[in-house]
């Protein structure tokens, strides 16, 4: 499960880096600060989700949030920005991590 959510999200999120403009060189960033958000995300959701199915989705929210703030703050940090889309971290950090959560939704939900 850690795994393929890990997976999905680099891909997603690197195959989005690249055609927003992202250098190559900062999808490297993006990728790394994806990857420990995504491990604690996915982790603190299913501990959660363990202990309370309802608990799991609403922590799963929270978290998708603070992977938004974090991985915004990071490409602020480090001056990141998207060509084709907006120079604006915050809103580079909002609009990928919701593409990859709504693209990740659709996989994993049951018809």
């Amino acid at each position: 499960m850690f795994g393929v959510s890990l997976g999905m999200t680099l891909l997603i999120e690197g195959i989005l880096a690249l055609i927003l403009g992202i250098t190559k060189k900062d999808i490297t960033v993006v990728l790394l600060i994806n990857t420990v958000t995504n491990i604690l995300a996915v982790l603190v959701s299913w501990l959660a989700g363990r202990a309370d199915e309802q608990l799991g989705i609403i922590v799963m929210f929270i978290m998708e949030g603070f992977a938004v703030a974090v991985e915004g703050y990071a490409y602020k940090t480090f001056n990141i920005k998207a060509e084709h889309l907006t120079k604006d971290p915050w809103l580079l950090s909002l609009f990928m991590n919701e593409v990859s959560f709504a693209i990740g939704a659709c996989i994993w939900t049951p018809v």
